[in-house]
């Protein structure tokens, strides 16, 4: 279902724009369709260029490094491996971002989405927008910079729900690295206990 221009969900604070989220195409690739605007594109390109400085000078330095000396052996075999783990895992994380979290539940739709709304009042996340099918919930990234947001973007099906998480920065947008998970725990926590 492609969401009709009256029931547009469009993120808007400085540079992301999400809009004309089609739901079930997304459901069938696990992963948010939706039309991007060229800035994202660039962004992706951009991530992806600079942190794959943290893969490739380490190991560029780690080939030059004099291992007699204690302390090119140190850096290359404690810092240098973290920098690129680090690297990597941003990498995948900016591959993936889109990717959709599911998690099954034993409820209808109406129900699932209640369960959300009240999750998202309980939790004081913004409320952006509410649709039969869709839900956008906006939390600031940093709490002293409310237009640094993270954007959680659920579809709402009977018996299981979908998730994303996406950040809005205002000079790039890294994805999130562990918050994704945490929530997903908290989801699957609060559907459990929401079981009669």
């Amino acid at each position: 279902m492609l969401l009709n221009p009256e029931s547009q969900y469009i993120i808007r604070y400085q540079l992301r724009r999400i809009e004309n989220i089609n739901i079930d195409q997304s459901v069938k690739r696990q992963k948010l369709v939706f039309e991007e605007d060229w800035f994202d594109k660039l962004d992706r390109i951009f991530i992806y260029l600079f942190t794959s400085g943290f893969v490739v000078y380490p190991l560029l330095a780690i080939k030059e490094a004099d291992f007699s000396n204690i302390n090119d052996k140190f850096i290359s075999l404690t810092i240098f491996p973290m920098l690129i783990v680090f690297g990597i895992y941003v990498i995948y994380r900016k591959a993936t971002e889109k990717r959709l979290m599911k998690i099954n539940t034993p409820f209808d739709r109406q129900k699932n989405r209640q369960i959300l709304l009240d999750y998202a009042k309980q939790q004081q996340l913004e409320i952006f927008r509410s649709s039969k099918e869709c839900l956008i919930f906006n939390e600031p990234v940093y709490h002293f910079n409310s237009l640094h947001k993270k954007s959680i973007v659920i579809m709402v099906l009977d018996n299981v729900i979908y998730f994303t998480v996406l950040v809005d920065r205002f000079r790039f947008n890294l994805p999130t690295m562990i918050f994704h998970h945490v929530l997903k725990y908290d989801l699957k926590k609060l559907m459990s206990e929401q079981r009669p």
